[in-house]
């Protein structure tokens, strides 16, 4: 599929390398396949309300697990799905640049410098 980013998901029971579709429409790090998360070990986190695509909105377990992506290791908030697909999002592009090359079918992300946010006016 592409785009997509490869990743390494660990959980309590072992790691496996991933390859996850980005979805700009995802606001949080990452969803796995359900089979994937169990055989992982993924610690359960607890419920949160998600909305879709289509605007409905519905009660879904959230976990957390480890994943290594561009040189860094995190623990991240991890969703479920029944798709065989697993969806990287927005918040693990965090402090990324992405170019999405679509004739060559190639996607180069990579880290960009921190930089301070510059100061607001504020009563105008």
């Amino acid at each position: 599929m592409f785009p997509a980013v490869d990743l390494e998901v660990a959980g309590t029971r072992g790691k496996a390398k991933v390859r996850a579709i980005l979805d700009t429409g995802f606001t949080g790090f990452l969803c796995l396949p359900t089979e994937v998360a169990v055989q992982l070990g993924l610690e359960l986190k607890g419920r949160d309300t998600i909305e879709y695509a289509d605007g409905t909105q519905k009660q879904e377990l959230y976990f957390t697990g480890k994943v290594r992506f561009k040189g860094a290791t995190r623990t991240v908030v991890i969703f479920l799905t029944d798709s065989d697909e697993a969806l990287a999002g927005m918040e693990l592009l965090e402090g990324c640049r992405v170019l999405i090359d679509v004739p060559a079918q190639k996607v180069r992300i990579s880290r960009i410098a921190k930089t301070k946010k510059s100061d607001e006016t504020k009563g105008e």
